[in-house]
């Protein structure tokens, strides 16, 4: 599912019960061929619910309220930071906005502290993201126009891949291991690293002040999208990998053990 799952590809290829490495993107799938050679890597995109018709975000519409999602899974808190001093200054420009923030456990108190710090606690809800029942964040996702994604998943992350689904602009850090962020093309990408409160600005400004660009991109976003991240294909692309590796294919299955002869 991400980077991390890559310290499992090692053993498979010393497992006998293992028959394949299936990779939820293209770039973890290179990053697992790598690891464990061609035959043993499957691609099947991580599928996400995406309708046929939608209303357009009211950020790329000019209706109001614009609410903005910031997601982020507490590795790195400093961004956290620097996004929310982003959210207080395009406050200042664009009035109408209101702001949910992804707090996972153990980040609550920062989070809270940082939104107090900046000024932004009246225009601020919390979505908690838990173990118990899945991410939550996935209902910011839904209700929001504008998506602040402040930590790299080092994979595809369902939340961006709906909001991406929805037509809705993403603003987030570089992530190679997340091919469908695509810096002008899909979202908006920040150098990992020179995420800086002044950079997130500059973006967070960008899309609410310039509609028709954002609108642009959130469209090439959706599109990418509907060809490789549907739910429905990915189901298909799953039903298609188990059908191949049943059969046996180019995989490499354990030999069957023979009964022994009296």
């Amino acid at each position: 599912r991400c980077r991390g799952d890559l310290r499992f590809a090692s053993k498979a290829v010393r497992s006998e019960r293992v028959v394949a490495v299936v990779a939820p993107c293209e770039a973890l799938a290179r990053a697992a061929r790598a690891i464990v050679g061609d035959a043993l890597v499957r691609t099947v995109p991580l599928g996400v619910r995406v309708v046929d018709s939608f209303d357009p975000p009211s950020a790329l519409s000019g209706g109001a309220p614009r609410v903005v999602a910031i997601l982020g899974e507490g590795r790195d808190e400093r961004a956290f930071a620097a996004a929310l001093q982003a959210a207080r200054t395009a406050l200042e420009v664009v009035p109408d906005l209101y702001f949910l923030l992804e707090v996972p456990t153990g980040t609550t108190s920062s989070r809270w502290r940082f939104a107090r710090t900046w000024a932004i606690l009246h225009r601020t809800t919390a979505i908690a993201a838990t173990a118990v029942g899945g991410r939550l964040a996935m209902t910011a996702v839904h209700a929001c126009d504008l998506v602040l994604c402040t930590e790299a998943h080092e994979g595809p992350r369902p939340e961006v891949l709906a909001a991406l689904g929805r037509g809705v602009p993403v603003i987030a850090v570089a992530d190679p291991m997340a091919d469908a962020l695509v810096d002008g093309e899909t979202a908006i990408v920040l150098g990992a690293g020179e995420a800086r409160a002044a950079i997130w600005t500059d973006a967070l400004l960008a899309s609410l002040q310039h509609p028709e660009h954002a609108r642009r991109i959130a469209a090439q976003g959706r599109r990418l999208v509907l060809a490789r991240h549907r739910s429905s294909s990915a189901a298909l692309a799953c039903l298609a990998t188990a059908t191949d590796l049943v059969r046996g294919g180019p995989m490499a299955f354990a030999a069957a053990t023979q009964p022994s002869k009296s």
